[in-house]
């Protein structure tokens, strides 16, 4: 029974209908046998107590005026009955004590209080309040009183009241988060591990993947097999680690689809069908006409919204600009309509970012809270990062969200499972379906379509998320099977590149959906494989450093304005030492400090509070005059390399970054003489 036909149902039952009351009894039933089972403290009084408070709900259900107002007034015949059991257990009235059951800053849902676990979850926690926090979280949540009611209730002024719910919701809620935290700690890195051969698939082909990355020489990060449910493979290339959390860059619409239809099932957003102009009514926009009035949610889920939006890596990339404004919102919706909605495909980051906005708006939380209540906890991820724009606040809708690998793995297994995850319906099992059912048409020569944010291709039954510079969520149905990698490869190859590695690999590995014989040699060498990536290279043997490194040593070069945001730089050298220091500040200030740089070959990373990750650096002489360093935002997919060449008080940089695609020679000059480092 959905949310929205409650009030019927409510309403066909007052009119004698049974076979409607038998609906709100299994809506009602885990609901009122869990607050049950923590007020009793016993199982089979809690299931008497929830029984006894359905047939005397059903005999007064025509005295409920209000159809919307069911779930408080049957919550308070479910604490009246249990009360009474109480008594009876007992002997004597119950205290005050025994009536709490809920806390948190907002009145829990439903579904917290669903299960076992959960339950026990909060009596412990309800349990080690005292008896004046039991007393006010009950007759708030339980009980729906409002502070009026308390105060009389309880003898006492609102303002005591009021003080008192707000002290006992804040010490129940954090220690409810410390239950969480550990929980989550132990389900984050809890995954079903389990050899190829096991799942069906065969690891001598698995192998001769490994071979090919070898051969490819790009630059992968992460990559991920999921099979049945069970991890069969996974390498994580130096300096990344399996606890590394990447950015899904473009993928992230993914995420931000699967909100917007978890946001409907509960209520929040009317449906697909809604115009866009209808979740914004405070905002006005400009080039007003019927094309832009008919633009509905489901267009900017699936990419045809019309709107006039040239993606691309020129610098007058609407995506970029958009958030150079205070209000995106407005930028994107001002622009003018190209198409009628729904005609044709067009990739706009601006339609990601318009269902941030509107779930903010609808939801009253950012992108990120939101997700994390009703996504992120339920599947136990840890470590997550989720930009937002500056000054609006707003969570950025079409990138900037960051998780591990492991837990892109476990999004994309969550859509394999049909939205279930841990027994729990987490996305509708209906909205996973429209997430990969054709929408658009986005690339007709590759027939290539396009979904709710998700991808389609024609390999088969596979569908994808898709981010530049190579992050990869793939989900293939018919295998039971998941496929997941990130990295810093240029844009437009990466397509092909993942694909012959799904298909020629790792689809080609799988040879049944029941267990093979074991490849004992075969396993080792994919072991040793992987876990040579993850060690990363082996230490060269320092060449010794050039008269010019004493030259440059600790003086600070300014440079003219460029691309990279690169506005100074300093070297510090020690002389016999495998490392120096680059001092600088890059991209615009986002990254400005001392970083280490290894001149053995092998990057070292310096923690970066910005994005909460590292730069990893390493550098080396390349001849008399010139020194190069290699810098990886490690995370963020952003590789680049300046080749410094220095000629008396004057520098010539040559800059580059491969998925950005940008070149350019940089003048530079000397300024003066870094302060707090020698020599």
């Amino acid at each position: 029974m959905k949310r929205e036909g409650l009030a019927a149902c409510v309403q066909a039952a007052q009119g004698g209908s049974l076979r409607h009351f038998e609906l709100l009894v299994r809506r009602f039933q885990e609901m009122a046998v869990g607050y049950s089972r923590v007020l009793l403290g016993d199982s089979h009084l809690a299931e008497d107590a929830a029984q006894d408070a359905f047939a005397l709900a059903y005999t007064r259900l025509d005295q409920l005026q209000d159809p919307k107002a069911f779930p408080g007034w049957f919550r308070q015949i479910v604490f009246s009955r249990c009360m009474r059991y109480r008594q009876r257990k007992d002997g004597e009235t119950a205290p005050a004590a025994v009536e709490a059951q809920l806390a948190d800053p907002q009145p829990l849902p439903d579904a917290v209080l669903a299960g076992k676990e959960q339950t026990a979850r909060v009596g412990r926690v309800l349990a080690s309040l005292n008896e004046e926090e039991q007393t006010v979280l009950t007759l708030h949540y339980i009980r729906d009183h409002s502070l009026r009611e308390m105060a009389a209730f309880l003898e006492v002024s609102t303002t005591t009241v009021k003080n008192r719910l707000r002290s006992a919701r804040q010490k129940m809620h954090r220690r409810l988060l410390a239950l969480d935290h550990l929980q989550t700690t132990r389900q984050a890195d809890y995954f079903h591990t389990s050899t190829p051969e096991a799942q069906g698939m065969d690891s001598a082909h698995l192998l001769e993947m490994c071979r090919y990355l070898d051969e490819s020489g790009k630059d992968f990060h992460n990559i991920l097999v999921m099979r049945h449910g069970h991890l069969v493979f996974e390498a994580n290339y130096f300096p990344y680690q399996p606890q590394t959390k990447h950015g899904l860059a473009g993928a992230t619409i993914a995420v931000m689809a699967a909100l917007i239809g978890i946001a409907i099932d509960k209520g929040y957003l009317p449906g697909v069908d809604t115009p866009v102009l209808d979740l914004l009514p405070e905002h006005r926009f400009a080039n007003m006409d019927e094309r832009k009035k008919a633009m509905q949610l489901k267009h900017l889920l699936s990419m045809t919204s019309g709107l006039d939006w040239r993606q691309s890596w020129l610098k007058d990339n609407p995506e970029w600009v958009m958030f150079k404004v205070d209000d995106p919102v407005q930028f994107i919706l001002d622009r003018p309509m190209a198409h009628e909605p729904g005609a044709v495909w067009n990739y706009s980051g601006g339609n990601a970012h318009l269902l941030s906005a509107i779930l903010q708006r609808a939801t009253g939380k950012k992108a990120f809270d939101f997700a994390d209540e009703h996504l992120f906890q339920p599947l136990g991820f840890a470590d997550l990062l989720w930009e937002q724009h500056v000054p609006s606040g707003a969570n950025i809708g079409c990138s900037a969200l960051y998780m591990r690998p492991r837990d892109m793995a476990k999004f994309a297994q969550l859509y394999l499972q049909g939205g279930r995850w841990g027994g729990e319906q987490v996305i509708p099992a209906e909205w996973i379906g429209q997430a990969h059912t054709k929408h658009a048409v986005a690339k007709a020569k590759s027939a290539v379509n396009f979904g709710y944010n998700w991808w389609l291709l024609p390999e088969g039954d596979m569908y994808k998320a898709w981010g530049y510079g190579g992050e990869y969520l793939a989900v293939l149905p018919d295998l039971d099977m998941v496929v997941v990698c990130t990295g810093g490869i240029e844009d437009h190859p990466a397509y092909p590149l993942h694909v012959e590695l799904c298909r020629d690999y790792i689809v080609a590995a799988v040879n049944t959906h029941t267990a093979l014989p074991e490849k004992p040699r075969s396993i080792r060498s994919l072991n040793q494989w992987t876990a040579d990536k993850t060690k990363g290279p082996a230490l060269r043997p320092h060449p010794g450093l050039p008269a010019m490194a004493r030259t440059v040593a600790g003086k600070k070069y300014g440079l003219e304005t460029n691309s990279f945001g690169l506005e100074w730089f300093a070297l510090h050298f020690a002389d016999e030492g495998q490392e120096a220091t680059l001092s600088c500040d890059l991209r615009f200030g986002e990254f400005c400090g001392d970083f280490a740089v290894g001149l053995d070959g092998v990057e070292r990373a310096t923690p970066v509070e910005t994005y909460r990750t590292s730069l990893a650096c390493k550098g080396q002489w390349e001849n008399e005059r010139t020194f190069a360093v290699d810098l990886l935002i490690v995370g963020l997919g952003y590789r680049c390399r300046f080749v410094l060449c220095f000629d008396g008080e004057g520098v010539e940089v040559r800059a580059t970054s491969v998925i950005e695609r940008l070149a350019e020679d940089i003048h530079g000059r000397l300024q003066e003489k870094e302060q707090g480092h020698d020599e």
